[in-house]
């Protein structure tokens, strides 16, 4: 009996020292949870889209404005600039000022770097984060029936111990047919250099008909004439596209 009560007491204790143990470890691994660093939690792909919802909203903006603006984030000196009405001359007298494609794409990649940042507000919308971003440098391509926004922008995101990066950024506008209205405006322009003294009219409404595109003319001066193109199957904000340019003719030999 007496060695029967030993063992009794010897599996209670070791019972004891199991469950001692067993708490002890639990505890431990409470504690290094705590003080271990905490896992990224925010998703990349949130950031991604929130900055490319910029890029969309921004690049809208941008059309318009360079739709304008005839092609010009700011406009060159040779240009009518009576409030409201801010358009360049692509014909001045006798010269062919009408800009290129290139500098039309750089024209609205400008506007982008310079007016990126209001939209993303600091990243203020992502609080707990520490976003750093660097300087902005976009690629606007004029594509046939679209404009392709490619932005690089490194940002550098921390979350307490965490931190990845993200560089590059794109958003592409489709049905915007920039691409038409440059062609039907350069197929007039070389027009226009055949015969600097007068409009061609016939070139117009065959020009409009080709492409589909609405224009209209009105005189400003009596030898400054605006020229507004308005494409129905490019829409910003369901509004039909606009562009606008002006020429400006020698007076004394100008004929309709």
């Amino acid at each position: 009996m007496k060695k029967r009560g030993q063992v009794t007491f010897f599996v209670i204790l070791g019972i004891f020292l199991l469950v001692v143990v067993g708490l002890f470890y639990a505890q431990l691994e409470r504690e290094m949870a705590i003080k271990a660093p905490p896992s990224l939690s925010f998703d990349r792909g949130a950031i991604q889209q929130y900055v490319e919802s910029c890029i969309a909203s921004i690049g809208e903006e941008a059309l318009q404005w360079i739709g304008e603006h005839s092609g010009y984030f700011e406009l060159p000196t040779e240009a009518v600039t009576g409030s409201p009405l801010q358009a360049a001359y692509y014909f001045y007298l006798d010269k062919d000022l009408m800009p290129s494609k290139e500098r039309i794409e750089q024209e609205i990649s400008r506007y982008l770097d310079e007016e990126l940042f209001f939209c993303l507000k600091n990243f203020a919308d992502f609080p707990g984060m520490y976003i750093i971003p660097d300087e902005v440098a976009t690629t606007a391509t004029i594509l046939d029936e679209s404009v392709l926004f490619e932005v690089r922008m490194p940002l550098r995101i921390q979350q307490e111990a965490s931190e990845t990066k993200i560089s590059l950024f794109r958003n592409e506008m489709r049905n915007i047919r920039l691409h038409a209205l440059y062609a039907m405006m350069r197929a007039f322009m070389d027009e226009q250099m055949k015969n600097p003294a007068s409009v061609c009219l016939s070139c117009l409404l065959k020009l409009g008909i080709q492409y589909d595109v609405h224009i209209a003319m009105q005189r400003l001066d009596d030898d400054v004439v605006l020229f507004t193109l308005t494409d129905a199957q490019s829409k910003i904000d369901d509004q039909p596209y606009r562009f606008v340019f002006a020429n400006k003719y020698k007076l004394a030999e100008m004929t309709p």
